[in-house]
């Protein structure tokens, strides 16, 4: 296998009372490699990175052919324990992988279950949170956290094994801009210590010149980019990588732009704001007010609310993430009942 970390030959699954799955996947991850895994809801992204950590087929029922070998052993013969010291996993919502309410206790977790000695469990702790420069996070209430600081202990509980291959799903479905690039950041980090980050999403822009090759799934199967160049020359649709590349500054707008409003940022806000605003209107049930508005001596937004239904809590971060975009905005909407 030389330099190859993992590698996979033949690999088709197919989910029991089910005919999706993946077909005839060859591929071999080698060290340091950030790799893009990438297609359509259903493509087969998810069930490969199942594959890798061993939870198909021995927690997900199905048929699986062909051979996977770790460190030159076939993950067959390997149990999922054994695995787990090799390949971690963070989920697309980090809560549901946590086992304690305290970020400390939870990092540790994992070593406590093996029966690491004291000093090795605080020695880890230190590198890593070091490395990932999550120190201020510690002896956190979990539930306390943001989205961006859960995923940040997520990784960090993932990585305290030591384990050099780490398989994240979906990890900026919950993020917003800002913290998106803090992630970004974190990848970037893991792939200078030589660390193999699979990263499954269909957002990839955050990642344009970080990826090292892309695996692109349609509809089972897999084809392979050898760099991110190719996959951008390829047919398949890559307009992400260019959503964001006027590169929006996060922080407090200037005294000009708070008193303009002539430009093309402000009426795109506007826009946007005005039909999130209308969807709410037109599915309200409740009389009540909102307040969102921008502080202008931080880069946050202050969020004051009144009773409102719990269907509007999705909205809120899109809120948000339309007011970090640049111009102070401060929207009072009213809701009635039809």
């Amino acid at each position: 296998m030389g330099s190859y970390v993992v590698e996979g030959k033949n690999i088709s699954f197919q989910y029991q009372d089910s005919t999706e799955g993946i077909q005839d996947v060859h591929f071999a991850l080698q060290p340091g490699e950030t790799i893009l895994v990438t297609g359509n809801s259903g493509s087969g992204k998810s069930t490969f990175l199942k594959c890798l950590n061993g939870l198909i087929s021995r927690v997900v029922e199905g048929t699986l052919q062909g051979e996977i070998l770790l460190n030159d052993q076939n993950t067959r013969d390997m149990t999922m324990a054994e695995i787990s010291r090799h390949i971690s996993s963070v989920f697309q919502n980090p809560r549901s992988q946590f086992f304690t309410t305290n970020t400390t206790s939870e990092l540790v977790f994992s070593m406590e279950n093996y029966g690491c000695k004291n000093d090795v469990m605080e020695a880890q702790l230190q590198r890593v949170t070091t490395l990932l420069k999550i120190q201020k996070l510690l002896n956190r209430d979990i539930f306390q956290l943001s989205g961006g600081e859960r995923q940040m202990v997520a990784i960090a509980s993932a990585m305290m094994l030591g384990q050099k291959i780490i398989l994240l799903d979906e990890p900026s479905a919950n993020l917003d801009y800002h913290n998106t690039y803090v992630f970004r950041a974190l990848v970037e980090k893991l792939k200078q210590e030589g660390y193999t980050v699979l990263i499954a999403d269909h957002r990839f822009y955050y990642l344009s010149g970080l990826i090292s090759r892309v695996f692109l799934f349609d509809d089972g199967k897999m084809q392979i980019f050898n760099s991110e160049q190719a996959f951008k020359d390829s047919n398949y649709d890559t307009r992400s990588f260019d959503l964001f590349a006027m590169d929006i500054p996060f922080q407090t707008p200037s005294e000009k732009e708070r008193k303009s409003t002539f430009t093309s940022r402000y009426f795109i806000q506007r826009y946007l704001a005005k039909h999130i605003i209308r969807f709410l209107y037109q599915r309200s049930h409740c009389n009540c007010w909102h307040q969102r508005s921008w502080q202008d001596n931080a880069s946050t937004i202050t969020l004051q609310e009144y009773p409102m239904h719990a269907w509007e809590n999705k909205w809120r971060d899109a809120f948000l993430y339309y007011a970090r975009c640049g111009l102070p905005i401060i929207w009072y909407i009213r809701t009635s009942r039809a």
